[in-house]
């Protein structure tokens, strides 16, 4: 198995930290201290979420209160529509690994061949199963030579055939597949034209779902747009969630892109122990993208990839009826699942998945975080 440390560094602290730099195999972005530069790093729950009323010293009715108020106001000053998703699956995804296309669950190195049914057994057996998986081919090996990210994809044993076949396996099995993509691949080969337009036409191809954007805070329109112009429409899943930032490009700092930013990541810890362990607040924090819109039409994977006692990230993703993206193989090393979390999850899942279809925690009528009453029991 291929061993390699997190080609970036992700800040847990509560505020931006300007001079972080992320490495990607032999490509290197300098992120720069002037404020007008892109940065490479988010903050956390600081972001992420809004406390709950014990931390800010208010009743619930004046803390929700408070809410309502920022989401109407958020609503009117960026334009929201209030779209309804598409396509509509991006909901239903409650669990999602990160999986390497060389992970020994998913390919075979004696016979050559990609097994599917042996990666998605070993889930079901230890935690239940997965409704997406995101699956990685470029770092880290992108940069060691001059091919790009998709040449990486086309260099797979049996090219892209065998990944529209891997798809077609994954599909089969009723689990959705999203590519990582990496939009700091800027001084490799050239496709001569965007990366959205040979994303979403490589999706078509392969029978691909959609796709996550490496180190984006959103998802840009485009790669939107490029999927329904070929007749595939794709959804996009920002590492940064979706949650805008006032350390990226100008068009990262508004909630306008919540039109089709159903589907992200969330970074919900604050702070950590030992520069690996991250922390959490005492009371759950509230998801600012799934508040923002009032049917909870949005599914966030809450991401805590160097984990060793995932309790309180499925904890919070319980609490804000969103999912959990259960990443083991962190660029060549094995952060396992221990028996008690994976059975925590093994649990939780089917109570997800109620919740959501049956839209308590999905396009229902309005949320109420904390409240003191139990409406119907």
């Amino acid at each position: 198995a291929q061993v390699a440390r997190s080609p970036r560094v992700v800040t847990s602290s509560g505020a931006m930290r300007a001079k972080r730099c992320w490495v990607a195999a032999v490509l290197v972005a300098a992120c720069r201290a002037e404020a007008t530069e892109p940065h490479c790093c988010w903050a956390g729950a600081g972001t992420t979420l809004f406390e709950g009323p014990e931390a800010t010293g208010k009743s619930q009715a004046d803390w929700r209160r408070g809410l309502l108020e920022w989401r109407e106001r958020t609503i009117r000053e960026s334009g929201i529509t209030g779209a309804e998703p598409r396509p509509p699956w991006a909901l239903s995804t409650y669990v999602q690994p990160q999986v390497h296309l060389w992970d020994r669950y998913l390919y075979n190195e004696t016979s050559h061949e990609f097994t599917v049914g042996v990666f998605l057994q070993d889930l079901r057996d230890r935690y239940g199963g997965v409704d997406s998986v995101l699956l990685w081919a470029t770092y880290p090996n992108l940069g060691i030579d001059a091919r790009n990210q998709w040449d990486m994809w086309r260099a797979l044993p049996g090219g892209l055939e065998a990944v529209k076949n891997l798809t077609s396996q994954f599909h089969e099995a009723g689990v959705r597949v999203l590519w990582g993509y990496n939009p700091f691949d800027q001084g490799l080969r050239e496709e001569g034209e965007p990366h959205w337009t040979t994303l979403a036409r490589l999706l078509k191809e392969t029978g691909g779902d959609g796709f996550n954007g490496d180190t984006m805070y959103l998802v840009y329109k485009e790669f939107i747009d490029a999927g329904e112009a070929i007749g595939h429409p794709i959804v996009g899943e920002a590492e940064g969630g979706g949650y805008p930032s006032p350390y990226g490009r100008e068009r990262d700092s508004t909630w306008a892109p919540a039109d089709w930013n159903f589907l992200g990541w969330g970074y919900y810890h604050a702070g950590n122990s030992d520069g690996i362990t991250n922390k959490f607040w005492r009371e759950p924090g509230v998801d600012r993208a799934k508040w923002l819109d009032s049917r909870g039409r949005r599914q966030t994977h809450v991401c805590d990839r160097w984990a060793k006692d995932r309790h309180s990230a499925m904890q919070f993703a319980h609490f804000n009826g969103v999912g959990y993206e259960s990443w083991e193989n962190v660029w060549g090393i094995f952060m396992r699942f221990t028996d008690r979390d994976a059975e925590a999850l093994r649990r939780l899942q089917p109570v997800w998945r109620w919740l959501g279809h049956t839209n308590y925690t999905q396009d229902f009528d309005e949320w109420d975080p904390f409240t003191a009453d139990v409406v119907g029991a």
